[in-house]
């Protein structure tokens, strides 16, 4: 409406209304812990299901660098997809199911779409991080997973579960 009313130069006038508590607002339901969560439970089973298939992802990850001793923009990419592949069954079937309770029609191409996207994110920073500081890459890819695991929230929220 608000758009609506600016696009048709319709003014808007701001009024103060006074708030009215009935007995001290003795008739509010509202419980500070449990409707908290209630809020904030999907951001949290994601953040479960996310460090389960960190763990996952971050073990695989780890073994395949200490397998191998190039730290190539194709090593650790090859080991990013080969880690992500594995945790992302795990991830993709819990997101699904349990996190946002999906019923896009389409979820699983789009999943795969953003987790495609997320190994060459990674990879790229991991090597050029890698690179320029010469940090451990399993410490590196850490960090750069935990950063990009805040986009991931976003888009799979607002997406590829969201309902249709």
């Amino acid at each position: 409406m608000l758009y609506s009313a600016r696009e048709h130069n319709i003014p808007i006038i701001e009024k103060s209304i006074s708030t009215v508590y009935l007995d001290g607002n003795k008739s509010s339901h509202f419980r500070v812990i449990h409707d908290s969560l209630l809020i904030y439970s999907s951001f949290i089973r994601f953040s479960l299901s996310s460090l389960v298939s960190f763990l996952i992802d971050v073990g695989i990850f780890a073994f395949f660098m200490f397998a191998y001793s190039s730290r190539s923009f194709l090593t650790i990419t090859f080991a990013s997809f080969l880690a992500r592949f594995c945790s992302s069954v795990f991830n993709y079937s819990i997101n699904q199911k349990i996190v946002f309770e999906g019923k896009s029609s389409h979820s699983i191409s789009k999943y795969y779409l953003l987790v495609v996207f997320q190994v060459f994110v990674s990879s790229y920073f991991v090597t050029f991080l890698h690179d320029v500081s010469d940090l451990n890459t399993v410490f590196i890819k850490i960090i750069v997973d935990f950063i990009l695991f805040f986009f991931s929230f976003y888009i799979q929220k607002r997406l590829i579960f969201r309902s249709e």
